[in-house]
């Protein structure tokens, strides 16, 4: 923690950025004053790197990482994502998704990190019809990223906590590749719907027909 008789260091874009994410990574709560800070010596909201480091640093409080959100001139899609996750882990969701919808009123385009989480996002809600339309607007403009482990694996997740097996499996067939990650996203998506038979004959097919062996991620 920091004190009136800590060393600081420069205060430059450089280092600021190592001391929030060293703050982040500690749990340290020296982060408001290492805000106060970056506001006095105009790195805060000017800095794209320090500004990402702080939402990192307050993502433990979605409050205040949404403060940090509001007060930038120009929000990049990490700010989102940082955010979106900042209240995903609080078992907030819903606001979540609000500032999800909140990306195409600004005119920022989602990235594939973004679409993860947001679909994420979705499957903690059970919101089915957001996280549908997610999965429409990836197949309009980048049905490239459909084939990505982690977005097909959030979609597939998605689809099945929300009671969807059948889109589940649909997305999963879908996918050119699959590797061991997306295997075991299916393998749990038949286990949330008590399906333990269709669970193991899954677990069987991943070496038959992707050459996938099961490991601790799976089993």
């Amino acid at each position: 923690m920091l004190s009136p008789a800590s060393p600081l260091p420069a205060p430059d874009h450089l280092s600021f950025p190592f001391a929030l994410s060293a703050a982040a990574a500690l749990g340290d709560s020296s982060g408001p004053q290492l805000h106060a800070l970056l506001v006095k010596n105009a790195l805060f909201p000017a800095d794209h790197y320090v500004t990402t480091a702080l939402l990192q640093l307050h993502a433990p409080r979605p409050d205040l990482a949404r403060r940090v959100f509001d007060e930038l001139p120009r929000r990049e899609a990490i700010h989102y994502d940082l955010v979106i996750g900042a209240y995903a882990r609080a078992g907030m969701a819903a606001e979540g998704l609000a500032v999800f919808r909140a990306m195409f009123d600004d005119g920022v385009s989602p990235d594939a990190v973004v679409l993860t989480t947001a679909v994420a996002t979705c499957a903690q809600a059970g919101a089915l019809e957001c996280g549908a339309w997610v999965h429409r607007y990836i197949e309009r403009t980048a049905p490239g990223l459909l084939g990505d482990a982690f977005v097909g694996s959030a979609l597939v997740s998605m689809y099945a906590k929300c009671g969807c097996l059948e889109a589940a499996v649909a997305v999963f067939d879908g996918m050119p590749e699959r590797n061991e990650y997306v295997w075991g996203t299916m393998v749990g998506a038949f286990a949330v719907h008590g399906m333990a038979a269709e669970a193991v004959a899954c677990l069987e097919r991943m070496l038959a027909e992707d050459g996938v062996r099961p490991d601790g991620v799976v089993v």
